[in-house]
């Protein structure tokens, strides 16, 4: 037999113990609410990184495979995008088939374009990669440089265009190799590596992808 004074829970008690069990269960909720939010973000950041890392590879790969850069536009102050045209004979028959696709469908000038405003890479006109931006001040995403070492004139052990350019000034007296202009033009017939300099944002994050590309079949 139950002893007399033994009672059952108070109202206050309930009461006290409900509100107890909601604030635990709620805390639980936004726990597990922000832990998906987190994986969500990092999903999705780990996209925009992949994305970024095959164009960029992409770049790389096609571009190393050149015989040349025929066409330059470093000037990204005018509309706030940078290109350059790579040359690849990919059905190795010694020709360069443009603007169209070779026998093979496989288009053989390359344009690459970096559009500050869109934040995008493209490939002949479709967007290759997106969310991408400049990794330095100055906005250089493509740099380019030559193997041809007598023309380091800072003996840095860099060849940049502008030691090429310098080569047809007076001091130097070699206007087949540049012609002083301050302009990348003549310069390109001995523009042998591409740097690319990248930085991808995905809200707050952002991954920096950098890489450099040897023309290896240069003519």
């Amino acid at each position: 037999m139950r002893p007399r004074d033994e009672r059952g829970f108070a109202m206050i008690e309930l009461m006290v113990t409900i509100v107890l069990l909601a604030i635990v269960t709620t805390g639980a909720y936004m726990v597990l609410f922000s832990l998906n939010r987190a994986s969500t973000t990092t999903r999705d950041v780990a996209g925009v990184s992949q994305e970024a890392r095959l164009s960029l590879n992409r770049m790389v790969r096609d571009t190393r495979q050149g015989r040349s850069i025929s066409v330059v536009d470093t000037n990204i102050s005018d509309d706030g995008k940078v290109s350059y045209t790579v040359l690849v004979d990919f059905n190795q028959d010694n020709v360069i088939t443009q603007p169209e696709p070779n026998a093979e469908g496989d288009y053989e000038a390359l344009t690459y374009e970096f559009d500050r405003d869109a934040g995008t890479v493209t490939l002949n006109g479709e967007v290759l990669m997106r969310g991408a931006g400049c990794a330095d001040p100055e906005c250089e995403v493509f740099e380019y440089s030559s193997s041809q070492m007598q023309y380091d004139w800072d003996k840095d052990g860099i060849v940049t265009t502008d030691e090429l350019d310098d080569a047809g000034c007076p001091l130097h007296g070699n206007p087949s190799v540049g012609n002083c202009n301050n302009a990348l033009d003549v310069e390109l017939a001995l523009i042998s590596n591409v740097d690319f300099h990248f930085s991808i944002r995905m809200g707050d994050a952002i991954e920096a992808f950098a890489n450099q590309a040897q023309l290896r079949n240069k003519a």
